[in-house]
């Protein structure tokens, strides 16, 4: 016989229900963690993709120095971004992750790694996916205070 967790039994009338707003079917908590795992996907990428996509050779050379930081110091941010876990924190999350993003996409042209096309495309599909996320984010929840 298996043995209940909660010390007395619930009646229907007991039973506690929560109700909040949602965005489609997906509660705003869950929505917020789909957020929250996409930042943090993306930091993670940003990390490591140096090491992934340039070759040894480059990275060993120094010729890839001011990708390298630039790319991990911004998915340490990104990682932050997605530690905000407080109510009040979402907007802050959302134009963050806006700014990230753009600054991102504008990256490749101000520390001037034209000539690595690589790290060219990897800043532009992070970029533009953290972007979007924010704006989707910033969406969810200007539909969830209505």
């Amino acid at each position: 016989m298996m043995k209940s967790l909660v010390p007395w039994p619930l009646t229907s009338s007991e039973t506690p229900t929560v109700t909040s707003r949602s965005f489609g079917n997906t509660p705003p908590v869950q929505s917020n963690e789909t957020f929250r795992w996409l930042y943090s996907g993306c930091g993670f990428w940003l990390i490591m993709s140096p090491f992934l996509l340039f070759s040894s050779q480059t990275i060993s050379s120094g010729a890839v120095v001011a990708e390298t930081g630039t790319f991990m110091t911004l998915g340490m941010l990104a990682l932050v971004i997605a530690a905000f876990s407080y109510k009040k924190h979402h907007a802050l999350q959302a134009w963050t992750g806006i700014a990230l993003g753009a600054l991102l996409i504008s990256l490749p042209w101000m520390i001037n790694f034209a000539f690595h096309p690589v790290a060219h495309w990897n800043a532009w599909v992070v970029g533009s996916v953290i972007v979007l996320t924010a704006l989707a984010q910033e969406a969810t929840q200007a539909s969830a205070s209505k």
